[in-house]
Protein backbone atom coordinates (compact mmCIF):
# COMPACT_ATOMS: atom_id res chain seq x y z
CA UNK A 1 0.00 0.00 0.00
CA UNK A 2 2.77 2.45 0.89
CA UNK A 3 4.55 1.86 -2.42
CA UNK A 4 1.26 2.30 -4.26
CA UNK A 5 0.76 5.66 -2.52
CA UNK A 6 4.32 6.79 -3.27
CA UNK A 7 4.01 5.76 -6.93
CA UNK A 8 0.66 7.56 -7.25
CA UNK A 9 2.21 10.62 -5.63
CA UNK A 10 5.05 10.57 -8.16
CA UNK A 11 2.57 10.37 -11.04
CA UNK A 12 0.59 13.29 -9.58
CA UNK A 13 3.55 15.69 -9.49
CA UNK A 14 2.53 18.99 -11.05
CA UNK A 15 -1.16 18.04 -11.13
CA UNK A 16 -2.18 19.58 -7.80
CA UNK A 17 -2.51 16.56 -5.54
CA UNK A 18 0.51 15.30 -3.65
CA UNK A 19 1.64 13.73 -0.39
CA UNK A 20 4.06 15.21 2.10
CA UNK A 21 6.68 12.87 3.50
CA UNK A 22 10.09 12.81 5.14
CA UNK A 23 13.02 10.40 4.95
CA UNK A 24 11.64 8.82 1.77
CA UNK A 25 13.61 8.49 -1.45
CA UNK A 26 13.64 6.47 -4.63
CA UNK A 27 16.80 4.95 -6.05
CA UNK A 28 16.82 2.81 -9.20
CA UNK A 29 13.03 2.45 -8.99
CA UNK A 30 13.07 1.22 -5.38
CA UNK A 31 11.45 3.23 -2.61
CA UNK A 32 13.45 3.68 0.58
CA UNK A 33 12.40 4.86 4.03
CA UNK A 34 15.25 6.01 6.24
CA UNK A 35 17.63 4.70 3.55
CA UNK A 36 16.15 1.19 3.87
CA UNK A 37 14.23 -0.57 1.08
CA UNK A 38 10.54 -0.81 1.94
CA UNK A 39 9.79 -4.18 3.54
CA UNK A 40 6.36 -5.37 2.39
CA UNK A 41 6.05 -7.53 5.53
CA UNK A 42 6.63 -4.59 7.86
CA UNK A 43 3.87 -2.44 9.32
CA UNK A 44 4.47 1.27 8.71
CA UNK A 45 2.59 3.98 10.57
CA UNK A 46 1.38 6.76 8.32
CA UNK A 47 -0.48 9.97 9.13
CA UNK A 48 -3.14 11.10 6.67
CA UNK A 49 -5.26 14.23 6.73
CA UNK A 50 -9.02 14.07 7.24
CA UNK A 51 -9.48 15.54 3.78
CA UNK A 52 -7.53 12.72 2.17
CA UNK A 53 -9.27 9.86 3.98
CA UNK A 54 -12.76 11.40 3.87
CA UNK A 55 -12.92 12.86 0.36
CA UNK A 56 -9.76 11.70 -1.40
CA UNK A 57 -7.62 13.49 -3.92
CA UNK A 58 -6.94 12.95 -7.61
CA UNK A 59 -5.06 9.69 -8.06
CA UNK A 60 -5.14 8.91 -4.33
CA UNK A 61 -8.76 7.76 -4.00
CA UNK A 62 -7.60 4.34 -2.80
CA UNK A 63 -6.56 6.03 0.48
CA UNK A 64 -10.13 6.91 1.51
CA UNK A 65 -12.12 5.09 4.20
CA UNK A 66 -14.72 4.25 1.54
CA UNK A 67 -12.19 2.53 -0.72
CA UNK A 68 -9.81 1.02 1.83
CA UNK A 69 -10.92 -0.91 4.90
CA UNK A 70 -7.34 -1.21 6.20
CA UNK A 71 -7.17 2.52 7.01
CA UNK A 72 -8.10 3.10 10.64
CA UNK A 73 -8.86 6.30 12.52
CA UNK A 74 -7.18 6.65 15.88
CA UNK A 75 -9.43 7.05 18.88
CA UNK A 76 -7.66 10.30 19.71
CA UNK A 77 -9.49 13.59 19.21
CA UNK A 78 -8.66 15.46 15.99
CA UNK A 79 -5.73 17.86 16.22
CA UNK A 80 -5.50 21.08 14.29
CA UNK A 81 -2.07 20.85 12.65
CA UNK A 82 -1.58 24.61 12.91
CA UNK A 83 -2.15 24.54 16.67
CA UNK A 84 0.16 21.54 17.08
CA UNK A 85 2.91 23.38 15.20
CA UNK A 86 2.46 26.49 17.34
CA UNK A 87 2.66 24.37 20.51
CA UNK A 88 5.86 22.72 19.28
CA UNK A 89 7.44 26.05 18.39
CA UNK A 90 6.56 27.45 21.81
CA UNK A 91 8.25 24.46 23.44
CA UNK A 92 11.37 25.00 21.34
CA UNK A 93 11.40 28.66 22.29
CA UNK A 94 11.53 27.70 26.00
CA UNK A 95 14.67 25.58 25.54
Amino acid sequence: MIEKALNANKQNQGKGSFLHFANVSQINGQWLINKQVIDIKRLYKVVLTDFLVEKGDKGLEFLTFKNNSTIKRLDAPPIDVRKALIQELLLLDKK
